[in-house]
């Protein structure tokens, strides 16, 4: 996981490019967790707290529970694109 900053997050909007962001929302706990059963990753769990400090929740996106499973997941992102159409 990476933190999104406010800067960066604009600047495809600002070259004219239609996106769609999707924030899966999760505690630090769950995603140290998840990090920490990763054998072979470059994020390692002890950089996960100023990963956290950073991060700047998107006003302006499709947010799901990061603790759902990947098909759920799958499933609501899909729901809400095709109701943006």
């Amino acid at each position: 996981m990476a933190a999104c900053l406010h800067v960066g997050r604009h600047a495809s909007c600002e070259r004219g490019l239609a996106v769609t962001w999707v924030y899966l929302k999760g505690s630090e706990a769950l995603f140290r967790s998840r990090l920490q059963q990763r054998t072979s990753h470059f994020m390692k769990a002890e950089m996960l707290a100023s990963q956290f400090a950073a991060l700047e929740e998107p006003s302006h996106a499709i947010v799901v529970d990061a603790a759902a499973s990947p098909e759920v997941i799958v499933d609501r992102i899909s729901r809400q694109l095709q109701a943006g159409d």
